[in-house]
């Protein structure tokens, strides 16, 4: 098993929203054009349209049937027609169905997610993914958000799943905010909506009346093989 945790600082590129160049590159190093893909939690379909030229087949689900019509409408101005999306809920469906040679994720995972994958996957195959760590924000002290995960627990699921370990690497961003107009720019105007609906708005505004500091946004990107 080859494990690698890094711990890195400063200014990177993290956003839910786009793909990563690690996230991809880990991906491309296996044989994805003799692959079906199954790219898990698609929403608009940014990681599945990229993958698309390098892949025999992609196939994207999701829950959220306008992020669907989205993704949709985007393969067919990308003209992508080896790209297929499928409304579905990630944790309670077979992935089996789509015989996936390769199952990948941005910023979606889970423990049903990871079973999923291990049941469906050939010995051989690949699970690639990024997902939130637990220590988000830790210096505002909030519950840790759903879809949040410390490495250890990925560990843990991957092994259990029959999945091994090749690839585990924490990237962590600080952000420096000092007053609550640089909070507002920070989350945006949907994260603060939500934020104020969870009770966790205050627990940043109590920050900012501190004094303020960084905040961290921190993530992992994972890669596994079935055995």
């Amino acid at each position: 098993m080859t494990s690698l945790h890094l711990h890195s600082r400063g200014r990177l590129a993290f956003s839910p929203h786009t793909v990563s160049p690690l996230l991809r590159g880990l991906i491309l190093q296996e044989p994805t054009r003799k692959l079906a893909i199954l790219d898990i939690g698609t929403g608009s379909g940014n990681l599945a349209l990229s993958l698309a030229p390098h892949a025999r087949r992609v196939v994207g689900i999701d829950a959220d049937p306008r992020a669907l019509a989205l993704a949709r409408a985007r393969a067919r101005k990308m003209r992508r027609a080896n790209v297929r999306f499928v409304e579905a809920d990630a944790e309670t469906i077979a992935y089996t169905r789509w015989h996936p040679g390769m199952v990948v994720a941005n910023f979606c995972m889970s423990r049903g997610i990871i079973q999923r994958a291990g049941r469906a996957l050939p010995p051989g195959h690949t699970l690639v993914f990024a997902c939130l760590h637990s220590d988000r924000y830790r210096e505002l002290h909030v519950v840790p958000q759903r879809f949040s995960y410390h490495e250890d627990e990925i560990h843990r699921w991957l092994r259990q799943a029959g999945l091994r370990l090749e690839h585990l690497s924490v990237h962590r961003e600080t952000h420096p905010l000092r007053t609550l107009a640089q909070a507002r720019r920070f989350l945006g105007p949907h994260g603060v909506e939500r934020w104020q609906k969870t009770g966790r708005w205050e627990k940043m505004e109590r920050y900012i009346q501190r004094g303020g500091g960084p905040v961290t946004e921190s993530w992992l990107v994972a890669k596994a093989r079935k055995e």
